[in-house]
């Protein structure tokens, strides 16, 4: 008599979604593991991942579900969320946390190096499950901001004829629009604005003499 075998039943496939196109420093993004409770008996789960070095993680336990019964830190740059409970096969599992881009972070392309979820039976390890999906994130260029590299009349200047054109020199290529509305002087007077040199030179020329003592 030939006795039947039972194929053992898959260990779970365990996915991490991360945002896709350019972060910047500073930037808090949330990370997303997916998964199913094993085919077998077990009473508790734990998950435990790994962002890039020097980066810090935070904990949000009421994003998860189903809620755990912990989240922890053990050591900086690493997360770990625990369940303590008898759950159905099947169970879908969807655990999410936070992660800050460092503000010294340069551009490139950084790796969360490890993660796993681990399945347990009366304290005992059952599966040992690595965490498969997206695995890299992308720092994009500093936004800086544009600066004023010179101005015309200087600033402080004194004697200027009070028919001078004022000209400002930017560090880039401005949105006219934008330079031109936070453009002001005191007291406020009427004229038009011209730009040169691809848009990194404006010009406002006044529509009549400006008083003595403008700025």
């Amino acid at each position: 008599m030939t006795q039947g075998i039972t194929a053992a039943e898959p260990p779970p496939v365990v996915t991490r979604d991360l945002p896709a196109g350019d972060l910047q420093p500073d930037d808090t993004f949330g990370v997303i593991i997916t998964f199913s409770a094993s085919e077998d008996d077990f009473n508790a789960v734990g998950v435990t991942d790994v962002a890039p070095a020097g980066w810090d993680v935070i904990v949000t336990t009421a994003l998860c579900n189903p809620a755990p019964f912990a989240g922890y830190i053990p050591t900086p740059g690493t997360i770990q969320y625990a369940w303590f409970s008898n759950f159905p096969a099947g169970t879908e599992f969807t655990v999410v946390y936070q992660v800050t881009v460092p503000a010294e972070a340069t551009a490139g392309s950084y790796v969360f190096p490890d993660g796993f979820i681990e399945y347990f039976l009366i304290g005992v390890p059952q599966d040992h499950v690595p965490i498969t999906g997206d695995t890299t994130v992308t720092v994009g260029g500093v936004d800086i901001p544009p600066t004023v590299d010179a101005t015309d009349p200087d600033d402080g200047a004194t004697g200027v004829p009070v028919d001078t054109a004022i000209e400002v020199t930017f560090s880039e290529a401005m949105d006219t629009a934008s330079a031109e509305g936070a453009f002001s002087i005191d007291p406020a007077a009427t004229g038009s604005f011209g730009w040169d040199a691809g848009d990194t030179v404006m010009t406002f020329t006044p529509d009549a003499d400006l008083a003595g003592g403008r700025l």
